[in-house]
């Protein structure tokens, strides 16, 4: 079933997904996505845990942890990228859309999100203050390598959520609850983590969800994934590098919030969720062709 009426970015965006858009090539290829993934993630994080890298219950507030953790990313990468060739003979960057406009749309969003989330770390350390965790001279020296890890981090989402994932639903279904909303959805549920978050558990994948909502809104009518890839990769550039939550994933930031997870509530969640809605409604006027 071929799709008639998405924007003609959009449209354009998931052309390459049409030549094979069967389901069981997408079962199939979630299958071999998660084999890869696992497998090559299983290699990397043995060796680290028998070094001591890594604890039993993978915790990440080592600067290594972290690394660790990030670079399973390039399993998620490689696992991609052979579901892509071997499965619907496409080329890889296909997944991301007109690639100059891309680059502009990733710019923007960066550029727009540095600013509103500074201001937004900014007020939550007047706020809720914050604890020290690593220097701010190790920091600054191990920035260019955080940032290539963040950067291959989230890119490895956005293009298997944005790029994947909403692509091929949308070369198959033209029922937005499926292309459009699944992939959010899955998004979200993946961040499900009762053991760090508590009581706000569903709270935070609620939020997730919306976020990912939005960046599913950014591709579609801009026919890319830059500008959610921009926004992402900023949201987490800083948090993990300047201010991250003092209970897990801190391993490289500078400060660590003075409130802890078990004390956030309601009102935390629907700051961050109405944040994201401010955001979304900018950045969509900015990035709109």
């Amino acid at each position: 079933m071929t799709p008639t009426r998405f924007p003609v970015p959009f449209d354009t965006f998931v052309t390459p997904a049409r030549t094979k858009p069967q389901l069981w090539r997408l079962f199939l290829g979630l299958f071999l996505f998660g084999i890869i993934y696992i497998g090559l993630t299983i290699a990397i994080t043995a060796p680290a845990m028998y070094f001591g890298i890594l604890d039993a219950d993978m915790s990440t507030n080592t600067r290594a942890s972290m690394t660790v953790l990030f670079v399973t990313f390039w399993a998620a990468l490689l696992g991609l990228w052979a579901v892509i060739r071997l499965l619907h003979s496409r080329k890889f960057s296909t997944l991301i859309g007109s690639l100059p406009q891309a680059r502009r749309d990733f710019l923007k969003a960066m550029a727009l999100f540095f600013v509103l989330q500074a201001l937004w770390l900014m007020t939550s350390v007047i706020t809720d203050g914050a604890l020290p965790n690593q220097t701010l001279i190790s920091v600054l020296i191990f920035l260019p390598l955080a940032a290539i890890l963040v950067f291959l981090q989230t890119g490895a989402e956005e293009l298997f959520f944005r790029g994947y994932l909403l692509q091929q639903l949308a070369a198959r279904f033209q029922n937005p609850l499926i292309w459009f909303a699944l992939p959010p959805i899955a998004f979200g549920l993946l961040h499900y983590e009762p053991t760090v978050y508590g009581g706000i558990s569903w709270g935070v994948v609620i939020g997730i969800c919306l976020t990912g909502l939005a960046w599913a809104d950014l591709t579609r009518i801009t026919g890319n994934i830059g500008a959610a890839w921009g926004w992402h990769f900023m949201n987490n550039f800083l948090l993990f590098n300047f201010l991250s939550l003092q209970d897990d994933m801190n391993g490289f930031s500078w400060k660590v919030s003075a409130v802890g997870v078990e004390d956030m509530g309601r009102f935390e969640v629907f700051g961050d969720i109405g944040f994201t809605i401010v955001t979304w409604l900018i950045l969509r006027r900015i990035v709109r062709p």
